[in-house]
């Protein structure tokens, strides 16, 4: 063997094994990842467009997360809001019946600034 094929042959197990690693390593990312979005469906099962807006934003930062796997947390505590204002807003309605709707105000974080966004009335 010549030292030329002892570095080709070299290069190709260390390619080989460094593939390995990061099959193990993404199935851990993976499964990590899939442990954050169980645990936010159940903590908000009931929150179809929350989940949907979670679920895109997880689904597009899955690259980032397998390069760098210490953000998935940050992720989990991201999707947590920082509070929930709930309030009701009563009303006459046209046959003159008194209706009660509720209102609500979530704000996720306000590390950079004051929060944004507006007021989501619910049926």
């Amino acid at each position: 063997l010549t030292q030329l094929d002892v570095k080709a042959s070299f290069a190709h197990q260390t390619n080989t094994n460094c593939i390995k690693m990061a099959a193990v390593g993404s199935t851990d990312v993976d499964k990590q990842i899939e442990d954050v979005w169980q645990k936010i469906q159940a903590r908000d099962p009931d929150q179809k467009e929350f989940l949907q807006a979670v679920e895109e934003v997880l689904r597009t930062l899955t690259p980032l997360f397998k390069k760098q796997p210490k953000y998935i947390p940050v992720f989990e505590r991201m999707a947590e809001p920082e509070r929930v204002i709930q309030f009701r807003v009563p009303w006459i309605d046209d046959e003159g019946n008194i209706q009660v709707n509720r209102g609500f105000r979530v704000q996720f974080n306000q590390a950079i600034g004051p929060y944004k966004g507006g007021l989501r009335f619910h049926p």
